[in-house]
């Protein structure tokens, strides 16, 4: 990376590590689909930690080879957030660069994701009637084509992250807003506490798939 992590950072970014290892080798066994919660309050980093955690995985951390199969999906329901997300991993990642990142417009038409490559997506492309979801003279392949096609061809080959920005807490009358990263990720395990108080403060884990509403009956 192009800056250094504070140590909680790293700390949380070796247990994601780890845990998408977890993941990545069940899912490739043939294992249930689960998610994996980043939490933490606002100003923590956490687009860095995830930067972090996505370099790790395409160039392995020294100990374990990196991958380049896999793809990723970046989710949010804010093209705004999306925006900001990407120049912050730009500004910061020494290994994503302008190329690899790209941003799902509603012209997009691929069979299915390249891997090492980051794409931005939002939740109001998604609706039942706009030009990602449907077929046209102009479009061979929707979005839920793109992403069945690239399951299909390797079921551990897609990572969603879904960048939630949540809002409704109230604090003596102001509004506060923290955000959350969740990794759609196949791994089944025990539950382990944290060794970092930071961790069980800020940071959960979650063994159970997550899917948000308008993903059910996709793939």
């Amino acid at each position: 990376m192009k800056v250094q992590r504070k140590d909680f950072q790293s700390t949380s970014v070796a247990d994601l590590y780890r845990r998408f290892r977890l993941a990545y080798s069940e899912v490739r066994g043939g294992g249930d689909r689960q998610a994996i919660v980043l939490s933490s309050p606002t100003g923590s980093g956490k687009t860095l930690m995830v930067t972090a955690l996505i370099e790790q995985i395409v160039e392995g951390d020294g100990q374990f080879a990196g991958r380049d199969d896999i793809s990723f999906l970046w989710l949010s329901d804010q093209p705004e957030l999306n925006e900001q997300s990407r120049r912050k991993i730009l500004a910061t990642s020494s290994v994503i660069g302008v190329s690899d990142i790209i941003t799902i417009e509603n012209t997009f038409n691929q069979p299915e994701f390249e891997p090492r490559r980051l794409y931005f997506l939002n939740t109001q492309k998604l609706g039942k009637d706009r030009h990602l979801v449907q077929r046209s003279d102009e479009r061979t392949y929707t979005i839920w084509d793109t992403i069945s096609n690239t399951l299909s061809k390797n079921p551990a080959g897609l990572v969603l992250i879904l960048d939630e920005a949540h809002k409704g807490m109230k604090q003596r009358g102001r509004c506060r807003a923290g955000r959350k990263h969740r990794f759609r990720s196949s791994s089944r395990g025990p539950r382990e506490k944290s060794r970092n108080p930071a961790h069980r403060r800020h940071q959960r884990h979650s063994y159970t798939l997550y899917r948000p509403s308008w993903w059910r009956g996709r793939p």
